[in-house]
């Protein structure tokens, strides 16, 4: 009886295990084919964005170059427009770059699947971490007729921590402000 148990027994463990490889190999296509898929989307994300980034550049310099110094104006509004025109170019630019950044950093798949991302750890402004993120979201303000009100110490601290997602911290309250 004892051993009609045991054979019994490894029966079902030898069952069990070709079912457990059947569910590994499984495992194993489906990951594959994610990594396929993230590299896919990657690639697709990243072309477009270049091609937005390459351009803002360009109307960047021929907004520099050519056209704001040929406004010539004592209005005060259209002063003022050129230099809110100006400063949104400088945030698309920067914030085109730093989505550039995040998607590398989200792509790279062996670092989050090995839980090894990596943090950019430096000496960092306080300063720049608030007013960045201010300037990125100050369209959204306007468009939800919203008052943006600063009141940022003086003499902020440097802390140590990694600048773009702090200021990513930032934006996303910011964000939340604003929606809710």
């Amino acid at each position: 009886e004892l051993e009609y148990y045991s054979r019994t027994l490894e029966q079902k463990v030898e069952g069990r295990t070709r079912e457990l490889k059947k569910a590994n190999i499984k495992l194993k296509e489906q990951d594959n084919m994610k990594t396929e898929f993230l590299s896919i989307v990657s690639h697709e994300l990243r072309t477009p964005l270049a091609l937005v980034l390459g351009f803002a550049g360009i109307i960047d310099k021929r907004f520099k170059d050519v056209i704001s110094p040929h406004v010539k104006t004592d209005d005060d509004k259209v002063q003022r427009s050129l230099s809110e025109v100006q400063q949104d170019l400088g945030t698309i630019i920067l914030e085109g770059k730093r989505l550039t950044r995040l998607i590398d950093e989200l792509l790279d798949i062996t670092k989050i699947e090995a839980g090894k991302i990596e943090w950019n750890m430096e000496s960092i402004s306080m300063d720049e971490i608030i007013k960045q993120p201010i300037a990125v979201t100050r369209s959204s303000f306007k468009q939800n007729k919203l008052e943006m009100i600063e009141d940022i110490e003086g003499a902020l601290p440097l802390v140590i921590g990694d600048k773009d997602r702090l200021k990513q911290v930032v934006i996303n309250l910011i964000s939340n402000a604003i929606k809710f």
